[in-house]
């Protein structure tokens, strides 16, 4: 019984440890970091977000809660879309989860 109970320990450890995580965390491109640094926004977060394959990058600043605009980026550095609090919404922000959602993950700072 000690051994039975020590195996289904063991199993369920081995499981949990290769899991893959639906939020898992891609590396960030090289062009978004150095973006990041030269950021002179002390508040600013970068959370990632992928779709079919392809890999976005919110930078966050906080100032859509204000009415202000955000930028989301894809992996080449090229800003695809963005939210905003009062201006005309843009058609590609449907493609995107809310600014406060939880699929964004935080990747920046680390």
């Amino acid at each position: 019984m000690k051994y039975s109970f020590l195996l289904l320990v063991t199993l369920l450890l081995v499981n949990a440890c290769c899991k893959k995580d639906d939020n898992s965390i891609i590396e960030v491109p090289q062009c978004i970091k150095d973006n990041y640094q030269l950021s002179s926004n002390s508040e600013l977060v970068v959370k990632q977000w992928e779709k079919d394959g392809t890999v976005f990058y919110f930078f966050n600043t906080g100032a859509v809660a204000y009415d202000g605009a955000e930028s989301i980026f894809n992996a080449s550095c090229e800003n695809v879309c963005g939210y905003c609090g009062f201006c005309i919404e843009k058609d590609c922000i449907n493609d995107f989860p809310e600014y406060n959602s939880s699929d964004w993950v935080k990747v920046l700072p680390e």
